[in-house]
């Protein structure tokens, strides 16, 4: 039991020792309690208590403390298709096994919501827990505020915002993690001043084996995610490392269905109409000779000013002319034949 709590409840008396208690080691006396009066709470038991001395009539409870114990599961800053994901850690609370209703707030107390296993919860949100004793007590509410890991790379890194600045300190390391869709991807960061020659992004598995090792440049690095990437562990290098963002490389996806041309048929007249489909295309253009002017497509067109043309050049003059099938040179030694 030492260096652990245990539940005092005392009394109110008189006395001007009210309410002490000593504790003592095999060496002799160590510490004191004492409160003047009435106290209920919990202390940690000295660190080589054998016994315990005190005002017995005024003490009527000693046990082990019946505080749930809170603590938290870290979690990183996740990068994913959209961007980094909102950093929640998972909060697991034990209680005593002979508590009952067991509660949790993360509001200070105004709600309590039924304890059934971890949760999630940000940084920064106090969690407060309690259970009821069988004679139908509250016992002493725990209290526990989520924190960052110290490894976690910090918001002003990933906010999406390159105004809002992160100084990674010299010779240190700050982490997050990848989807795992990601592979092959490329990952931007930027900088504010000069990577140091030894600052380095590092790729993990799941399972902590080092797939790669990328050296920054500045201002601008743009790096590829390997195969089975889990976790990515930036390193200041020998100087302070000033990251204004990271983010995720947006692929620019081109539409590669070609346009279909179709042309009515059914009729034989001159004139045709053409319907051209372009899809999802944004831009909607065509062209009638062979891509030198570009027209914009708003419906159906016909052809009938292409067969025009094409009579016009044809009948140049008012004649129609064409070239023989065959015949003999002017020095009549030679028949031609097309």
């Amino acid at each position: 039991m030492q260096g652990k709590a245990i539940r005092i409840r005392t009394e109110g008396c008189g006395g001007s020792s009210c309410g002490r208690m000593n504790f003592y080691g095999d060496s002799g006396y160590i510490s004191n309690l004492w409160n003047g009066g009435t106290f209920d709470g919990t202390i940690t038991l000295p660190v080589g208590t054998t016994y315990i001395t005190g005002i017995s009539n005024y003490i009527y409870e000693i046990a082990i403390s019946n505080q749930p114990v809170i603590n938290d599961v870290g979690s990183y800053p996740r990068l994913t298709e959209n961007g980094f994901a909102e950093i929640n850690h998972k909060v697991k609370i034990s209680y005593l096994s002979y508590l009952s209703d067991r509660e949790y707030s993360i509001d200070n107390g105004t709600t309590w919501n039924k304890y059934t296993g971890e949760f999630e919860a940000a940084v920064g949100t106090t969690v407060l827990a309690r259970g009821k004793n069988p004679y139908g007590l509250y016992s002493l509410t725990g209290s526990f505020t989520v924190r960052e890991m110290n490894d976690n790379i910090p918001t002003a890194a990933v906010d999406g915002n390159q105004d809002t600045i992160y100084n990674e300190p010299a010779n240190t390391s700050k982490s997050f993690l990848v989807d795992e869709t990601l592979s092959g991807r490329k990952i931007k960061l930027y900088f504010d001043g000069n990577a140091a020659t030894n600052s380095s992004v590092k790729f993990y598995d799941f399972n902590g084996n080092l797939l790669n090792t990328e050296s920054l440049a500045s201002p601008v690095s743009l790096i590829t995610i390997p195969s089975n990437a889990f976790k990515v562990v930036v390193s200041s290098g020998s100087s302070v490392l000033n990251i204004k963002d990271i983010e995720l490389k947006q692929e620019t996806k081109s539409n590669s269905v070609n346009p279909v041309i179709s042309l009515d048929s059914s009729v034989c007249t001159l004139t045709k109409n053409i319907t051209i489909n372009y899809g999802n295309a944004s831009i909607k253009e065509y062209s009638l000779d062979l891509g030198q002017n570009w027209n914009t497509y708003s419906g159906q067109i016909t052809i009938n000013d292409i067969a025009e043309s094409f009579l016009m050049s044809v009948f140049h003059n008012g004649l129609l002319r064409t070239m023989k099938a065959n015949y003999i040179n002017d020095a009549e030694d030679i028949r031609i034949i097309r």
